[in-house]
Order: C-alpha cells, then structure tokens, then sequence
C-alpha cells in the first residue's frame, strides 16, 4: 500500500494538483459570500412563486439537493430538483427555475433550460462558461457566472451560496451569512488537519482512506442529510474512481437490511460509512444502532462518523469537505489522478453533439 505520507509520490499522482483547491475550500465560500450580493443584485425577478426547480446533473445537480435538505424546515415552498431532459409537467411561467451547468455544455440541462423558456418560467442559470452561457445572454436570461477553473463537483457550493443569497433577496427565508461564516471557519480548521502535510497519525482523512482501501463504501445517513451521503459517493466515484453506494434513515430500514445476508463471499467486501449528526432526531439514532447490530456480521467494518458544527448549513459542509479529502486520499492509494473523470468524457464523445 502506497505512503500517504510520501509528499511526492503523492504530487506524482495529483496531476492536477486536486489538493490544492480541497485546500482552498474555505477561501471559495469565503469568495462567494462576498461577491452574491452583488451578483444577486443584477438579476431580474418578478412577481410570486409557486415552486423552484433546480436542474442539473452530476456535481452541478447537487445544489438543489442541498437547498432542499438546508430548507426543508424554513421555506414555504416545494423544491423539486430535476434530473434529466424534461421538466416535470407542474413546473409552469409561476415557477422559479434554476438551471446549473458547471462547463455550460450538459445536454440534459440545456433541454431543461430550453423547456423552461417555451413555458414562461423565471429562470437563473448558473454556469462558467459553453452553450448555456451563450443562450442565457442571447435570450436576456438572468445568468451568474462561475469561477472557472474548477470541477463540478469542486464548484457546488458557489451555486449554494448564490441560491441562499437569491432566496434571501426573494424574501422566501432569512439571511444565512452567519451560517456561512461559521461554515468558513469549520472548514479553515479542516483544511488544516487533512492537509496532506500531517501525518497519518495525526489526520483522520488519511487513516479512515486506508480503511477502506480495497473495499467497496456504502455511506448511510439520516434523509435530512441526504446530500452528504451523496456527495461522499460522487467524489468516491469520480476522484478516486471507485464505486460506492448510498442509502437513508429510515428507508433502508424497510428493505436493504435484509440485503447483506447475501452473498456471504462477498458481503465482507462492503465496508458501511455512517455519516452521523448531533442533531439526528432520537427514533433515528435507534435505528443507527440497531443496524449495526444487524448488518455487523455480514460487512467488513462499520466506521460512524460525525459531522462538525451548530448549523445545518455548516455540518452540510463539513461533512462534505472530510469526504472530499478521503476520496483524494483513497485516489492516490488506488494510483489514478484524482481530477479528470475520463470515462465521463468518453462517453459524451461517443454520444456525438446532440447526446
């Protein structure tokens, strides 16, 4: 097993110098806070909203998630997010449409954002660049552009800022930049400790990618936190190009306990990743507990984890950023360059312009 303490077997790796920008973290929520006033400010919206939807695919879909996860107690009205080529058929000119494409070329997104348009929706589209950019400006569209430079799935969170912000400026929930700055400054401690400078030892991200080196992940979380469990999956997925599941208190309860009796030769292959907070309502804990009772035999190891923070918004994070830094971490242990998703882009190659 490769030395995640070795600094420059690890920039041999890091082709893309990933770790650099999880570092950067903190200084990117830092940045959008302070520029979503102003970009806010410069979009045009009008009138009352029945729903939002919030399109996108992959990393750039994960803003919605996370607004439906961080305001599911707070704002009066439904948010769907939308995955795919069509509009749900509810979503009509009374709906708030928020269209995300990281690179601005995402086929599903731009069918999105066409449909919207053909219905009358007031739409904001949030992109770095591409065709999305090109059609919010030709067709007077409400754009905010993105930093470029980045991933999508590294470029989520200027999208959740920006949303809040947006949401704010609509009077549908209060102002969060003291939840943000509290995020900030979690995250600035985080950094810090998974920094690929501290040794195993002492850095938790290193020694929990060790443990689960060679083993397939299945995260479980509350439904609450339903986008850190997914997060963690995506950058399993695509920084350390290994494959990982998800599920959520208490819907895995009602089938997939049931699932681990078989098959016995590979179920101790699975390791299981609790993604835990203070907050998890107290029927919720039990069922934690009870799980691990149950599927305790048949897997590998139970690692639970807790999430850090008062907030919602800053436990979101924070339990993203610790599952970013072991997906970087699991990479170099699996040898692949954390940054490039190539099997990504060989298929939107093989699927041609109209994909």
């Amino acid at each position: 097993i490769l030395d995640l303490d070795n600094l420059e077997e690890i920039k041999k790796i890091d082709q893309g110098n990933f770790i650099s920008l999880l570092a950067n973290f903190p200084n990117q929520l830092e940045e959008a806070l302070g520029n979503s006033q102003e970009k806010i400010a410069k979009l045009n919206l009008q009138g009352e909203f029945k729903n939002i939807v919030c399109c996108g695919m992959g990393g750039s879909a994960l803003f919605g998630d996370f607004l439906k996860s961080c305001l599911r107690d707070e704002i009066s009205l439904p948010i769907e997010v939308c995955r795919g080529y069509h509009l749900p058929k509810f979503i009509d000119k009374d709906s708030l449409v928020l269209v995300d494409s990281y690179s601005g070329d995402t086929a599903e997104s731009l069918s999105a954002f066409g449909e919207a348009k053909e219905r009358g929706c007031q739409i904001v589209c949030f992109t770095s660049n591409g065709k999305l950019k090109e059609m919010a400006e030709t067709s007077g569209t409400n754009l905010v552009l993105l930093p470029t430079g980045l991933t999508p799935r590294q470029s989520f969170h200027y999208s959740v800022i920006y949303s809040l912000a947006l949401l704010n400026k609509l009077g549908l929930i209060s102002d969060k930049s003291g939840e943000i700055m509290e995020a900030i400054n979690i995250t600035k401690k985080q950094v810090i400790k998974y920094s690929s400078d501290v040794k195993i030892a002492e850095n938790s991200a290193k020694t929990l990618a060790q443990k689960i080196f060679g083993k397939i992940s299945i995260i479980y979380t509350a439904s609450d936190y339903k986008i850190a469990a997914l997060k963690w999956k995506i950058d399993f997925n695509e920084t350390a190009k290994t494959i990982a599941f998800y599920n959520v208190f208490s819907e895995l309860n009602h089938n997939e306990i049931n699932g681990w009796e078989h098959p016995k030769e590979l179920t101790k292959n699975f390791i299981v990743i609790y993604l835990r907070n203070d907050d998890d309502p107290e029927r919720i804990k039990k069922r934690f507990d009870i799980t691990k009772k149950i599927i305790n035999p048949y897997v590998a190891e139970i690692i639970e984890i807790y999430s850090g923070g008062e907030g919602k918004l800053t436990r979101l994070f924070s339990s993203i950023l610790l599952g970013s830094f072991i997906s970087f971490y699991l990479a170099i242990l699996n040898k692949t360059d954390p940054t490039p998703a190539l099997k990504v882009e060989f298929l939107k190659r093989e699927l041609g312009n109209n994909y």
